[in-house]
Parts: structure tokens; C-alpha cells; sequence
């Protein structure tokens, strides 16, 4: 008797959809967070500027990343001014 899969692709019976649930960036986001408190108590007399860069391959959520840090910044300091770029416009290269 050959052994058969528990799940399949496209059964009826049992459908599994991906959580959209933002999870397991901790770190990521404390970095962002701690980088603001920083800012914040240089005040606005410092001429120095922070970047702060994340990346890695495709689909381990740096687009989710980025918008769960907007949403973070907005929580922290509603009146912040924020800009993003999209380098795959290639106006922008």
C-alpha cells in the first residue's frame, strides 16, 4: 500500500491560507525605535543624519517590514514626515 499525503494541493475538504500577521522582525523594529529616541534627544540644532538600511533576498518581507515601521512611526509621532523610494522605477536610478 503506498502512503498517501495527509494535505493536498486543492482539496476541498481542508484549505490552508497564509496569515497576514505581522510577525518575528523584533529586531529589525528596535533598531527603527531606538534610532528615532535618538533623533529625538540630539534635537533639531544636529546636522547629523541616520540611514537605516534592511535588506535580503526576495519575499522575506522587507515591503512588510517597511510598512509596519511607517504604521510604528505614525504611533510615535503622529505629525512625522516620511518619504520611500522604489528603485525598480527606473526614472529613479
Amino acid at each position: 500500500m503506498a502512503i498517501q499525503p495527509k494535505f493536498q494541493i486543492g482539496r476541498k475538504s481542508q484549505q490552508y491560507i497564509a496569515s497576514k500577521k505581522f510577525t518575528n522582525r523584533e529586531g529589525p523594529r528596535a533598531v527603527f525605535s531606538n534610532t528615532l529616541k535618538d533623533i529625538k534627544m540630539r534635537g533639531l540644532t544636529d546636522d547629523n543624519f541616520d540611514v537605516i538600511m534592511y535588506y535580503g533576498v526576495g519575499g522575506i518581507g522587507k515591503t512588510s517590514l517597511q510598512s509596519q515601521l511607517k504604521k510604528d512611526l505614525l504611533e510615535l509621532e503622529p505629525n512625522a514626515l516620511y518619504s520611500t523610494v522604489d528603485f525598480k522605477d527606473t526614472a529613479l536610478h
